[in-house]
């Protein structure tokens, strides 16, 4: 055999041998990599709470610029992610404590600190009506785009923690009841994985980082929400987020491209939040879902509502406080301005809500009264009141709503003596 020959066919043999020798090393490698990863895993998920801060959402120590055409503030949170100074969960003597669960509204959203409803409850509440040597503390553990399910939640892992006296369970009828098929019982996120393999490959091996990372894009997402956009990055974002609720993604873009230039420029320009844009053209029926839900619908959305408002009662009654229900009124039950706005922003809105009572209204008080908890639906004392409460285009109270809003309900509590 030619010594050429002999050569070449000893270059397969070292590559063979190389590639025998350094497969097992790799394989060694890519094991020792997967069980550090995993015990960094359950070490961030035990150390971090992971399930339950993905659970509840909350940003602890942020501070984020909101600017709009209609406001302009800093939505600041402590360290638990809340509204509000940070509170000692131990309650000083002599001190009558308020936990007030709830949505955006409670959490402020839309004012300054000196502004939001709690910290205004309590000024009204020291104010001179107020017995001579009586104390008084109100917690904000309310958190932005939240239902019951997640309100139960928010007691069951911190609002009970402050010890209250009386809980205040503020419930938006612009929106709970339809929001409340959005978000997932405990039963249902023990059951829950990501769309697609390869995500759902990911979550089941390494559940906490995956959460931690949908985390940190939430956090980058909010930071967006008023910033300049490109039209096609806000389609995009209008078409995800219909796949994500199970809607026709093309249908949802079609609405937004049929809205008004001027409503459409002021999502890219930023003055207009994102959000408000990406639940009309996803679900333009959201409102009534919201507040006169059909058969079919209320079927599905109540039971979810009334079990978790049981559930509230009994953990409050157990914890040795008591349970009060305050109903907020959406603008468009008010002002013709804001219902017309929203039938611009392509909701089906009715002009019936401006006198009568909805249904979700009628049947949460029809709970409270069951119960005998202590109701206050500020719809009709709303309405007496002259001047915006409201902000237009974000739906939120202003300044003036939220201390209109802190009155009714310091006047409804010390009425109904359910404080000092």
């Amino acid at each position: 055999m030619p010594e050429s020959s002999t050569k070449n066919s000893a270059v397969p043999a070292r590559r063979r041998a190389g590639v025998r020798h350094y497969v097992p090393r790799l394989l060694l490698a890519l094991v020792v990599f997967l069980v550090t990863l995993k015990l960094a895993d359950v070490l961030v998920g035990w150390a971090g709470g992971t399930q339950t801060r993905h659970r509840l959402r909350l940003a602890p120590n942020a501070e984020l610029r909101h600017k709009s055409r209609e406001f302009d503030y800093v939505f600041r949170t402590n360290k638990l992610g809340l509204r509000g100074p940070d509170v000692p969960f131990v309650k000083p003597a002599g001190t009558f404590r308020i936990v007030v669960l709830g949505d955006s509204f409670v959490a402020g959203y839309g004012v300054a600190d000196e502004h939001v409803l709690t910290r205004l409850i309590e000024q009204e509440l020291a104010g001179p009506r107020a017995e001579p040597g009586a104390r008084f503390e109100v917690v904000n553990v309310g958190r932005v785009g939240t239902s019951t399910i997640r309100e139960l939640d928010l007691y069951e892992s911190l609002g009970r923690k402050f010890q209250p006296d009386l809980v205040i369970l503020a419930y938006y009828l612009g929106n709970d009841l339809a929001e409340v098929v959005q978000e997932q019982t405990d039963d249902e996120l023990a059951g829950w994985t990501p769309p697609g393999r390869v995500r759902q490959a990911a979550y089941v091996c390494f559940p906490n980082l995956y959460l931690e990372l949908a985390m940190v894009r939430q956090s980058r997402k909010q930071l967006r929400e008023f910033t300049r956009r490109g039209e096609s990055e806000i389609l995009d974002d209008v078409r995800q987020e219909a796949v994500a609720r199970g809607r026709d993604p093309a249908a949802a873009a079609d609405r937004y491209q049929s809205l008004s230039s001027e409503l459409r420029a002021d999502v890219a320009s930023g003055v207009l939040s994102e959000q408000r844009i990406i639940d009309s053209c996803i679900e333009p029926d959201r409102l009534v879902r919201a507040l006169d839900p059909d058969d079919h619908e209320f079927a599905v959305s109540w039971p979810r509502t009334k079990s978790h408002l049981d559930r509230l009662q009994a953990a409050v009654v157990r914890d040795g406080a008591k349970l009060a229900v305050v109903a907020i009124p959406a603008p468009f039950q008010l002002d013709p301005e804001s219902l017309e706005f929203h039938r611009k922003l392509g909701y089906e809105a009715r002009d019936s809500w401006l006198s009568e009572a909805p249904r979700t209204a009628v049947t949460l008080a029809a709970w409270a009264r069951d119960r005998d908890v202590p109701y206050l639906n500020l719809t009709a004392q709303f309405r007496e009141l002259k001047g915006p409460l409201y902000f237009v285009e974000d739906v939120h109270f202003n300044p003036e709503g939220n201390a209109r809003a802190a009155e009714a309900i310091v006047r409804f509590v010390r009425d109904r003596k359910l404080c000092p």
